[in-house]
């Protein structure tokens, strides 16, 4: 015959329960015996009784739930102020562009800037991007620039 299960949850049970869980990495029914004054087996019998172990994988399992969740909205929010931050950021550079207060002033920058932005048009083959850089240059070179340097060649 095993131990004879209690029905009813007490308030002084649920707070023997909640000192259980608060105890962590270190509880122990003797450790609620001792703090409540009560027996080993009177707590052994009430944490069979009201299921303390399942409770308090459930409480974890909440707990690590919201904090889960916590973190995720912590993350967005702040990917969210960086894009902010970015977007303000780039439309000021724009404007100063627009307004002439930021210049390319070596023909390394704009080369720089094309192939960026070949890039983010989707050309990812190097041979494809170094072809057009070096027509780039070339056709540079037609148009009266004179320090537009080879492709080929290290700086």
């Amino acid at each position: 015959m095993g131990v004879k299960r209690i029905k009813t949850e007490t308030l002084e049970m649920r707070e023997m329960f909640e000192y259980y869980y608060a105890l962590g990495d270190q509880r122990s029914f003797q450790k609620v015996a001792d703090k409540f004054g009560r027996s080993m087996t009177s707590v052994k019998r009430y944490a069979l009784s009201f299921n303390w172990t399942e409770r308090v994988e459930q409480r974890d399992l909440a707990n690590a739930e919201e904090l889960e969740k916590r973190t995720n909205e912590t993350v967005v929010n702040s990917k969210a102020r960086y894009r902010e931050l970015i977007k303000k950021l780039t439309d000021e550079f724009a404007r100063d562009v627009d307004n002439g207060k930021i210049k390319i002033r070596s023909t390394k920058a704009f080369v720089e800037l094309v192939n960026l932005d070949l890039q983010l048009m989707g050309v990812d083959s190097e041979s494809e991007l170094i072809d057009n850089v070096s027509s780039l240059v070339e056709a540079l070179k037609g148009s009266g620039f004179d320090d537009v340097p080879d492709p080929d060649e290290e700086e």
